[in-house]
């Protein structure tokens, strides 16, 4: 990857309460979540409706806790120009033929366990946002993009056979997670009612 070559990223969407989003507004910062596809980061959708997915996700979290009134609210941003040397586009296939070959160096030497109290699924989640998070560390990396199956919805699964009939993309997202919050700016919230959409 040449590192001459420069990327950003405009209107990244990042779905999370009204209070957390008028605060990351005010402050114009991010603290990064500890969970997540790869590990320690600020995690955004492309799509407006999968960050809305998200806060209402994030609220229903919250109420669970005891905060009654949280609501859903989401907070768009750019990123800075990033050299593409600081990015792990994992839907490139270079970037990840380096990262496997990453990952068999590292598991050759030494495998690991997580936990025997979760399940096989979880055990990989788990050992993916670790070698995400070391990888990117070793490599100095700012910015990881990946694409995503969506969980199995009943509105997707019933155009899969007509979707892939036709060569079309269905139930794939794109998530962006940001290591460094520090390359996020911009971070502002736009006009409009999110609060009356459903998903």
């Amino acid at each position: 990857m040449g590192s001459s070559y420069i990327e950003s990223y405009k209107d990244l969407y990042h779905g999370t309460t009204e209070n957390a989003a008028s605060q990351i507004v005010a402050t114009q910062t991010f603290i990064p979540s500890n969970n997540g596809w790869c590990g320690q980061g600020v995690y955004f959708y492309n799509v407006k409706s999968k960050a809305w997915w998200s806060a209402n996700r994030t609220c229903r979290s919250e109420r669970d806790k005891g905060n009654l009134k949280a609501r859903p609210d989401i907070v768009i941003a750019d990123t800075i120009p990033l050299s593409r040397s600081a990015i792990l586009d994992l839907r490139s296939p270079d970037d990840l033929k380096k990262f496997a070959d990453f990952v068999d160096e590292f598991l050759s030497e030494e495998d690991f366990d997580i936990s025997e109290d979760i399940n096989e699924d979880e055990q990989i989640k788990l050992k993916r946002a670790l070698l995400l998070s070391f990888y990117c560390e070793e490599k100095d990396l700012k910015l990881v993009v990946g694409y995503f199956k969506q969980q199995p919805q009943e509105k997707v699964d019933a155009t899969r056979q007509f979707a892939d009939s036709w060569q079309l993309a269905i139930g794939i997202e794109t998530i962006y997670c940001a290591k460094d919050p520090s390359i996020v700016h911009n971070i502002r919230r736009k006009g409009g009612n999110y609060h009356e959409q459903k998903i």
